[in-house]
């Protein structure tokens, strides 16, 4: 192995390490999910990504970044809400899910027709975007539980011509997403032990104290919405 090599790789080994460390002194699931995605991202070269949730049987779209889509307005975000996938090996993300193995893609639109999954073309026609490279990671904490998938797409070279994702990138990616399983996890338990608090406080009184912890929250993701857009 050349110099040239090892340095890389050292590289690569510290950014996992300072990422795993930043995440780990984050405690709100959703800037967890957003640093995850955003580091793999910038790794390896990704135009778009996006974070699927376990919840039950069924993986839960949880947090998207793409941006082609989201240059110049995020109108884009509602092709994205309110939807699941089901466990199972017949979509992509269902069947890491399943397997809980990595899974790289050079071409969505070039699978063999003899692979169990197939590739969901309604989300590229619905919104312009063509999906090409993919690297589909599942996301394992603890005790092998399954929190969940992380799907990049579209890894760009230093031309934006979109390629295959890297060797670096399949190898390195989820190991730090391995890391990041349990940060994930923990940001999940906080945000259900704040749900639980509200519904306590609500009651105590649901005709007045309910609907002003809900009104204040509400205030509170707006101010920070906006607050976050202007950054």
């Amino acid at each position: 192995m050349g110099a040239e090599s090892l340095t890389n790789r050292d590289d690569a080994v510290l950014a996992i390490l300072k990422t795993s460390e930043e995440v780990n002194q984050l405690k709100d699931v959703d800037s967890i999910l957003d640093k995850i995605l955003f580091e793999s991202r910038q790794f390896s070269g990704a135009d778009a990504g996006s974070i699927f949730l376990v919840e039950d049987d069924r993986l839960i779209f949880s947090y998207v970044q793409n941006d082609t889509l989201f240059k110049k307005e995020i109108a884009n975000a509602a092709l994205y809400q309110n939807f699941g996938i089901p466990i199972s090996e017949q979509s992509i993300v269902g069947y890491v899910a399943k397997t809980r193995q990595s899974l790289a893609i050079d071409d969505a639109y070039e699978l063999d027709v003899t692979l169990p999954f197939s590739f969901n073309k309604s989300f590229d026609e619905k919104s312009g975007f063509r999906t090409t490279s993919m690297l589909t990671i599942p996301l394992i904490a603890q005790e092998s539980r399954l929190v969940g998938v992380m799907q990049l797409i579209n890894a760009k070279n230093d031309m934006g011509k979109v390629v295959p994702f890297s060797s670096e990138a399949r190898t390195y990616i989820p190991l730090c997403c391995n890391n990041a399983s349990v940060a994930i996890e923990r940001g999940i338990m906080n945000r259900e032990l704040i749900l639980r608090m509200m519904q306590m406080a609500e009651l105590r009184d649901p005709s007045e104290t309910g609907a002003h912890v809900q009104r204040v929250g509400a205030y509170c993701a707006e101010i920070y919405g906006t607050w976050a857009a202007r950054r």
